[in-house]
């Protein structure tokens, strides 16, 4: 008793507040204090009073207790105010059926039915597995691909015709890709057919009058970045690193054998025989014609090349018929550079493996 004494003169001097059971409270919960005191005063005057008069003790006070305990709490923890809700946005897509025809001719290289037949053969292979409305239509997945073959740009950029972000629009190039290369087959092919071949043939000599020719080869080089294992073997001699893809095509200018898993120091001459090309020329087939090539290549008995010294009249017209169906290849190689820019250094070598750099070039010529 003594102690609790000098324990509130003590706290009267720095100005605090004593209760009986041990608690130091600051000038803040002063009116708690009072409140708590002025309960236990009522209390004891009740007790007492009860004592004397022989009755029950008040119910009043008792009643009153857990209201004051009621305001004390709620003086001691004031409820957190809850975060607004903000609805959550999401992004509108776009896609080649919010484009003009000469918008998506100028933006993806194509009129908007053709994009709209690829569709259509892609779509087992680029519909949706989920039914989220973020999920990206097979449409809007077509034209990040496309966009990005016909630019060459970064993916970002195709990113944002489409109004997508970034790591989207790589996963809908991938997946266009893919799908494209698994039905290669079905648009790079040599025509087997008897009439087909003769077809073939017939066009080639209204060209330039060169008969039996079934297709012109040739190589053309696709820049890429230098990759991590025998750089030394994609580089040009201009110093950038490329591939050498190997080209066959018909009067058409449509690609009937490509192949581009090869470096650049890869010699022309060497690609044809590593591939089937000279198998589709050999055999049964040879009777139906030649192919056409350039002074790079060796002359073959499926292979016409032209002559290094012409000396007669009918050596110099083999000459002239020569290099005027050479231009079908190379028309058609450049067509598909300035359709297409990713396959074109001005658009920027592709920032790939060779792996992946060969999957877009089979693609492109599909």
């Amino acid at each position: 008793m003594g102690f609790n004494i000098w324990l509130r003169d003590l706290c009267k001097k720095k100005k605090l507040h004593f209760i009986d059971n041990w608690e130091v409270f600051t000038g803040k919960e002063e009116d708690i204090y009072q409140s708590r005191r002025a309960e236990e005063d009522g209390r004891r005057l009740c007790s007492s009073t009860a004592a004397i008069v022989g009755e029950e003790p008040c119910q009043q006070q008792s009643a009153e207790a857990p209201q004051h305990q009621q305001e004390e709490g709620e003086a001691q923890h004031v409820p957190l105010a809850r975060r607004s809700h903000h609805p959550r946005v999401y992004r509108c897509q776009f896609s080649f059926l919010q484009l003009s025809n000469e918008q998506c001719v100028r933006r993806l290289r194509f009129t908007q039915d053709i994009v709209t037949e690829l569709c259509n053969v892609l779509r087992p292979d680029l519909e949706p597995h989920t039914r989220l409305r973020t999920a990206l239509s097979r449409e809007t997945k077509v034209t990040i691909a496309l966009n990005f073959y016909a630019t060459g740009l970064f993916q970002s950029a195709s990113a944002d015709i489409s109004n997508i972000s970034q790591f989207s629009a790589h996963h809908s190039i991938w997946q266009v890709t893919n799908a494209l290369y698994k039905k290669r087959l079905q648009y790079i092919s040599c025509p087997m057919t008897r009439e087909k071949q003769l077809e073939c043939q017939a066009r080639f000599v209204q060209i330039a009058g060169f008969p039996r020719m079934q297709g012109a080869i040739d190589c053309t080089y696709i820049g890429l970045r230098a990759p991590q294992h025998h750089p030394e073997l994609f580089i040009k001699r201009k110093g950038s690193h490329s591939l050498n893809v190997q080209l066959v095509c018909d009067h058409q200018q449509r690609a009937l054998a490509i192949d581009a898993k090869y470096p650049d120091n890869s010699h022309d001459a060497f690609i044809p025989h590593q591939s089937n090309v000279p198998a589709l020329f050999t055999g049964p087939s040879q009777d139906c014609g030649w192919l056409h090539g350039d002074k790079g290549y060796p002359l073959s008995t499926w292979l016409l090349t032209p002559l290094c010294n012409p000396r007669t009249a009918a050596e110099h017209a083999y000459n002239d018929a020569h290099s005027g169906t050479r231009c079908i290849i190379e028309h058609c190689i450049s067509i598909l550079k300035q359709r297409l820019h990713c396959l074109d250094h001005s658009g920027g070598a592709l920032q790939y493996l060779p792996k992946r750099v060969s999957i877009f070039v089979v693609v492109s010529a599909a």
